[in-house]
């Protein structure tokens, strides 16, 4: 038996291999065939062998059920089990080995696992692989290296000889048999976001918050179904605030709101127009530092300052909201920083129900910049000129500071910079940004405050490397990398706008990290030696 919990568990692991699944048999031949030379000394065909039994074992029958005090626990493939307890909520643990070798049940956190469409790819088949790296160092002692390198062919191998979409979608259909999970809250979860990352799988996490707030769901589900985002935000801070309230769900939300500073006429535009919008901007937010309805309340704030007639367009509030948040670093809040400039955003927000309809695609382009020439020239603003802006003369005050920045840097000096960054991907090229006019282009280019790093950027403190691909009209990212440290470090990535930049882009920016961190450790080898 093995603890879970509070409590044991009879399921048994399908990711330890004994000395006995290493224990080669006259006459068998290895279901993958010679491994490649490098692999020789730590091969082990009877170990394959019986990863590949195992495997074809667990996705014949992929799940275990226990039920067992309280508990309804779900073994997925051997080496994940779902634990549901009394209440409904959601608990899952993997096999893993602890610090003694011995097997052991460890407990994921809820926002790593996903629980709609288990399991997902093939990320399970991780277990077997620590498991068989585990048999084999035991056996090789001192080759940990070479054992990860080949454990991660055999696991790749494996993968495709008995993972396929039609395998897949057999064992997720068995999976969601089993775990029969409740289909209303299902809908309900699949409209909440916990997380500053959009669009993903649904996680255990949100599930858990359907559960818990089962009752006051169900409420908005036949009252107000379009408040559902925002509450999932707010429940815990409600809970907090007024616990013992006998006020519907919805009043609650308005009482909470307003004492936090949402006036009642921006409550009635939430309630007409609903709240799913307010999941696009979570990725500004460092969600994990503060209670989710902190994060709410502030991008509330920042909505309610452009007007409480019409809710303010997606695209204008995300120009705004980049002055003080990139959702490549996420903050933990903006209204507060921002809120000397809710005058002007009352003026945008004016100025966007009246614009007619050619105007709007010139407002829509110039959005940014707009918003950045407000910021940068908050103080020196005529007082009440913000009040009578019209578009047309707010975009001549950009443009006219625009052509005075690129006047002023235009005679800059280029830096001495001495890397050079070159990616073995042949489609997209590192450009190392080498003086202030480079710099600041970029940051125009790619609407976003890359002229902030100029300075950092003269003083040798930063370098400023652009990922740009062929035929695209924008960079795929701006790198601001600190020199000063020990370990050359990413400050700051930005997309375009700011926008989030792909995992792949991310590989990049680490690419460019240690060719940069290299290259600074030769320079200070050579200089030492000289």
């Amino acid at each position: 038996m093995h603890q879970i919990g509070n409590t044991f568990t009879r399921l048994q692991s399908a990711i330890e291999f004994t000395e006995s699944d290493l224990q080669e048999s006259e006459n068998t031949v290895c279901v993958l065939g010679e491994p490649p030379a490098r692999f020789t000394a730590v091969h082990s065909q009877a170990l394959l062998n019986a990863w590949y039994k195992r495997i074809q074992r667990c996705l014949t029958e992929p799940v275990q059920i226990e039920l067992r005090k309280g508990h309804r626990r779900v073994q997925v493939l051997g080496t994940a089990i779902l634990d549901f307890g009394a209440d409904g909520l959601l608990e899952v643990y993997v096999w893993d080995f602890d610090e003694n070798d011995r097997i052991m049940l460890d407990r994921l956190p809820g926002h790593t696992v996903v629980i709609d469409g288990v399991p997902f790819k093939a990320l399970w088949m991780e277990r077997y692989k620590l498991g068989a790296a585990r048999a084999l160092q035991q056996r090789h002692p001192g080759q940990e290296a070479l054992i990860r390198s080949y454990v991660s062919w055999a696991q790749t191998e494996l993968a495709s000889q008995s993972w396929d979409e039609r395998t897949q979608d057999a064992v997720r259909y068995r999976i969601a048999v089993e775990l029969d999970l409740d289909a209303d809250l299902l809908l309900v979860a699949q409209q909440i976001q916990l997380s500053s990352l959009p669009e993903r799988p649904m996680r255990v996490d949100v599930y858990n918050r359907a559960v818990t707030y089962r009752k006051e769901f169900q409420t908005l589900s036949l009252e107000a179904p379009k408040l559902i985002p925002l509450y999932g935000l707010l429940a815990e801070g409600l809970a907090f605030y007024d616990s013992d309230s006998q006020w519907e769900v919805t009043a609650r939300m308005q009482g909470f709101l307003v004492h936090a500073g949402i006036k009642p006429a921006f409550w009635r535009l939430l309630c007409r127009e609903g709240t799913q919008w307010m999941n696009e901007f979570l990725a500004y937010y460092d969600v994990k530092r503060f209670c989710h309805s902190v994060t709410a309340v502030d991008l509330l704030r920042l909505a309610q300052a452009f007007g409480t007639e019409r809710l303010v367009p997606s695209w204008l509030l995300r120009a705004f909201m980049q002055l003080g948040g990139n959702p490549n670093s996420p903050t933990t809040d903006i209204a507060d920083r921002l809120g000397e400039m809710f005058e002007f955003c009352a003026r945008l927000g004016h100025l966007v129900t009246q614009v007619d309809e050619a105007s709007m695609p010139v407002f829509k382009d110039r959005a940014q910049d707009i918003c950045a020439w407000a910021s940068d020239h908050w103080n020196e603003i005529p007082k009440g000129y913000i009040r009578r802006a019209t578009l047309r003369g707010l975009i001549r005050k950009a443009d006219a500071q625009q052509r005075l920045d690129a006047m002023r840097l235009q005679g800059s000096e280029r830096w001495e910079i001495p890397y050079q960054v070159t990616l073995k991907s042949s489609e997209v090229q590192a450009v190392v940004l080498d003086s202030p006019l480079a710099v600041w282009t970029e940051g125009r280019d790619m609407r976003h405050c890359a002229d902030k790093y100029i300075e950092p950027c003269t003083s040798g403190e930063c370098v400023m490397v652009s990922l740009r691909s062929a035929g695209r009209r924008h960079a795929l990212a701006t790198i601001a990398f600190d020199m000063r440290p020990s370990e050359v470090v990413q400050r700051r990535i930005s997309g375009f706008a700011n926008t989030l930049v792909s995992a792949e882009v991310l590989q990049l920016a680490q690419e460019c990290r240690r060719q940069l961190q290299s290259q600074r450790k030769r320079m200070q080898r050579q200089h030492a030696s000289a």
